[in-house]
């Protein structure tokens, strides 16, 4: 190689140019992924349509953004107490959408649509009683109000409005599934009736966030993984684009869980459980993690962890009061029921109890009809038998690893991710967790497995290039060799390839929106109702969009690989 020729190639391959070239790409991504949300939900009617949005844009008023910054809309409306009233959120959800914001010729109206996804239902009654109670509001002069008065006036009997104050048995109690201290979350982009622009600064801060997630991920790895590559993982990590196309707040608790375990790393337990005790504002992720420091016996964590969580529903009570918690706990049941029957929630999901409903369950029937015992029986042994398998194994090997990194740990992440009851495809983002604990210990990651070997061949040179920080065999060399001079075979890591999958799944294969179904005659059923006869085959269907869930199935296996290299790792790693 020529004297200016390895220049330029030690110059391009440097370590400066490298994270040079890094930070350009993470920056470009950034702002693509941006850009992207900001117009996702874009009306793409052209102008002076009358099915045209004025404001151009819907994403705030779909129920994972809206859902949300309405409740903080509730709690800076002095709300506190009726956070999940359905009666008191129509009202604060009315005044924030109002329909000079829709089209002209809308099919459905923002604040109805928003308040139809909310967990559950509105009183007939009491419908009727504050529609005859605002009716004479809407007179001309004082005749027309008189006249409109005496129409109503069946609707306002005592018995009636007695309804109205105090619905029976929980009637109109539903809402978001968010907890109480969502509200306060939200609260600081709720100070106004202005939810369009709360949904692109809460995007813009969803971006931010991307950029912590990976300064907490470098630090993990101690500086393996540069900030810049770790960033652009968090950013291209299957979960994140529709997340932040969505106003979902994946990656805020990618950064509890990132910034809580990088404590644990360094041997500050109580302050990590103390940063997971904010893990409370979605406590589904906070008792699924909780699994990771109690296998662990980090009793101090733990008991940190649930102080703090604790400690933070208690600084609620002066706002919110305890009605506000009952409520919720009300809402989640319902919202649990309705999550396993419910096709789009179902399809949406990633969670173990959806797989095998995508195929036990007949989705022609009407949704109270389509829970099977067979469907249910199926669901909870998939989830025992991960919880078990995992159990077992960890008793059997892995607990008396009590590193804060290592295989041991990163099978617990990914047990706990697993078995997290109940979350959507953007959650797939806190799945890059275990990715930057195993990052920590490199070699456990890479470790090539010899897979043959081909006859000697002849070498000039075993000298190495050296250009900046990396080193490749000299051209004459095709591969490493054994001690009897041939050259090796060798397999890549299976992790590895399982991660270039995960990446490649949002990247590529979901655009590509490859479909593939299969029927199994053999469970086949026969349905008779209202004098037909029906045969319903279970079908599979495998595909690359975002109704189908790849990611699940990757992280199962990348699970089982874990597993089996903690269990048969050679000799016990013992840790004080």
């Amino acid at each position: 190689m020529t004297t200016l020729a390895h220049q330029v190639v030690q110059y391009l391959l440097g370590r400066r140019t490298l994270l040079l070239t890094a930070w350009v790409l993470v920056l470009g991504v950034a702002a693509g992924r941006l850009h992207h949300s900001w117009h996702a939900f874009d009306d793409k009617l052209p102008l002076g349509d009358p099915k045209r949005r004025p404001d151009g844009n819907h994403g705030h008023t779909t129920i994972d953004f809206g859902g949300q910054w309405l409740m903080g809309r509730m709690l800076t409306r002095g709300y506190g107490r009726q956070l999940y009233q359905r009666r008191y959120q129509w009202y604060v959800a009315q005044k924030a959408f109002p329909r000079s914001a829709e089209a002209p010729e809308a099919a459905t109206h923002d604040a109805e649509q928003l308040l139809e996804w909310f967990i559950g239902s509105d009183d007939a009654q009491w419908a009727k009683t504050s529609a005859a109670i605002a009716t004479p509001l809407g007179g001309t002069n004082v005749l027309q109000t008189l006249v409109l008065a005496q129409a109503v006036a069946p609707h306002w009997l005592p018995e009636r409005l007695q309804r109205l104050q105090h619905p029976p048995d929980r009637l109109g109690v539903g809402g978001p599934l968010y907890p109480p201290i969502q509200a306060f979350v939200f609260a600081p982009l709720a100070l106004g009736d202005h939810p369009q622009w709360a949904y692109h600064v809460t995007q813009t801060i969803l971006i931010v966030l991307a950029f912590t997630a990976g300064l907490a991920g470098s630090f993990m790895t101690r500086g393996r993984v540069p900030w810049s590559v770790a960033t652009l993982l968090v950013l291209l990590w299957p979960g994140f684009r529709h997340g932040v196309d969505l106003g979902q707040n994946a990656p805020l608790t990618l950064n509890i869980v990132l910034w809580g375990w990088l404590l644990a790393t360094r041997g500050r337990y109580v302050t990590a459980g103390i940063v997971w005790g904010l893990l409370a504002f979605k406590p589904v992720w906070g008792m699924a993690f909780f699994l990771v420091p109690l296998l662990l016996r980090r009793w101090q964590m733990c008991l940190a962890m649930v102080l703090s969580g604790a400690g933070l529903a208690a600084l609620t009570l002066p706002v919110v009061g305890w009605q506000a918690w009952w409520d919720w706990f009300y809402v989640g049941r319902q919202a649990s029921a309705l999550y396993d029957v419910d096709a789009n929630w179902v399809r949406l999901s990633r969670d173990l109890f959806g797989l095998p409903r995508r195929v036990l369950l007949d989705w022609s029937l009407p949704r109270d009809q389509r829970e099977t015992p067979l469907a249910f029986a199926v669901s909870w042994a998939m989830w025992l038998m991960v919880l078990e398998i995992a159990l077992r194994w960890h008793t059997l090997r892995g607990r008396y690893d009590r590193s804060p990194t290592g295989m041991t740990t990163v099978f617990l992440f990914l047990t706990a991710y697993l078995c997290c009851y109940h979350y959507m495809f953007y959650d797939v983002l806190l799945a890059i967790v275990p990715l930057f604990v195993l990052l920590a210990e490199p070699g456990r990651c890479w470790r090539p497995i010899i897979v043959g070997d081909l006859p000697p061949v002849a070498q000039t040179s075993t000298t190495h290039d050296r250009c900046g920080w990396l080193r490749w065999p000299t051209p004459t060399a095709l591969g490493p060799t054994s001690a009897n001079g041939s050259t090796v075979l060798l397999l890549n890591s299976a992790i590895l390839t399982l991660v270039a999958l995960l990446l490649g799944i949002d990247l590529v294969l979901v655009g590509l929106d490859v479909r593939i179904a299969v029927g199994f005659g053999y469970f086949s059923e026969t349905i008779h109702s209202a004098g037909q006869t029906t045969e319903w085959v279970p079908t599979v269907h495998v595909g690359t969009d975002i109704y189908h869930a790849s990611e699940t199935v990757a992280i199962l296996v990348w699970w089982w690989i874990c597993g089996v290299k903690m269990l048969f790792a050679p000799g016990a790693e013992r840790s004080p």
